[in-house]
């Protein structure tokens, strides 16, 4: 399981490596998909000729699918929590219509329950505070912002 968990430093990734302490054959190749849905409040100060600062924050859900071969059989995982997203941008216009970007969003959640079929076998994995079994994420962006 914590195969499953460290693999979820990408929104959507194909899992084409194994890990050192395992055997080739044991995972050919596998795909985490993790996404959060929920509704946010912020604030923006738009108060200045060149500078925006944006702050936004709000519960949702988390979703965490992960599909992938073990030993040459499928295997499925599927996680859903509550999360919270909590997200800072700073924007330098450098025109009314043109600006640089930067921005950091911060997701904390905890996982309760992992559902699992593997082997034809149906298993749902309750965790509890001792597991280290948040999806807790970290995002760093940079960009260029066109504004209409």
């Amino acid at each position: 399981m914590d195969n499953i968990i460290s693999a979820l430093s990408n929104v959507l990734s194909l899992e084409e490596s194994t890990p050192d302490f395992l055997p080739k054959e044991v995972i050919l190749k596998g795909r985490t998909i993790y996404g959060f849905i929920g509704t946010q409040i912020g604030m923006c100060n738009a108060n200045t000729k060149h500078w925006q600062i944006r702050v936004t924050t709000g519960p949702g859900g988390v979703i965490l699918r992960n599909n992938s071969e073990v030993f040459g059989k499928t295997r499925k995982v599927k996680a859903f929590t509550i999360g919270l997203l909590t997200n800072a941008n700073l924007t330098y216009k450098l025109n009314p219509n043109l600006g640089v970007s930067l921005g950091v969003q911060y997701m904390y959640s905890e996982l309760l329950r992992i559902r699992t079929h593997y082997h034809g076998e149906r298993v749902i994995v309750k965790l509890d505070g001792n597991n280290d079994t948040n999806l807790t994420r970290i995002n760093f962006t940079t960009g260029l912002s066109y504004y209409f």
